[in-house]
């Protein structure tokens, strides 16, 4: 948070009237992400597949903040909020398109492997636990993905980041890197137990 608030109202300059959603709303996301992330590399360093109430209570988190996101997001997506994903005709250029095309997979992923199966009866819900560890590395490639076309084109201009601060969507980015690399060997480690 402290972080959003110095880049984005310190240093950039964002009007203050701007922090309720556009500010936490890069707070929401990369939050979320790191939660997901950090579940991972706890369940990896305990050599378990099966999470904690940690574990549980950090994914649980991290997906509500990525919905919340998701939500905020559909409220603030404009070419006045996100001009460098739109072109002159107003419409989504390539990079907004493929930025949310994979941001929906991404969303998509978390639905359909985490949320539904907890709907499920508990006959179900082993099967889709193992489901739900084979689909965490296309979810966050597929985030990675998002955050790679939503603003790769500031990150390598360290002279334009305010205050000198890289750009959140650049550590979300390494965030879902890390992510993709854990849930890999999280998956293998599951493949041979």
């Amino acid at each position: 948070m402290a972080y959003a608030i110095l880049r984005y109202h310190v240093f950039k300059g964002i009007e203050w009237i701007h922090f309720p959603l556009y500010t936490l709303n890069k707070v929401l996301s990369v939050g979320g992400l790191s939660m997901l992330t950090v579940s991972g590399i706890i369940m990896l360093k305990n050599r378990t597949s099966h999470p904690s109430f940690v574990d549980h209570t950090l994914v649980t988190l991290g997906i509500i903040c990525i919905l919340l996101h998701v939500l905020v997001s559909m409220m603030l997506i404009s070419p006045a909020v996100y001009e460098s994903l739109y072109g002159v005709d107003q419409t989504f250029n390539w990079m907004g398109e493929l930025s949310m095309f994979f941001g929906v997979l991404g969303t998509l992923f978390i639905i359909l492997f985490r949320i539904l199966p907890g709907l499920l009866n508990d006959e179900h819900k082993y099967q889709s636990l193992e489901k739900i560890k084979k689909s965490l590395p296309p979810g966050f490639l597929f985030f990675g993905m998002h955050v790679f076309f939503l603003g790769c084109q500031g990150w390598l201009k360290p002279s334009d980041w305010p205050g000198g601060l890289p750009p959140i969507s650049m550590i979300s980015f390494v965030v879902a890197v890390i992510g993709f690399i854990i849930t890999l060997r999280l998956r293998s480690q599951t493949d041979r137990t």
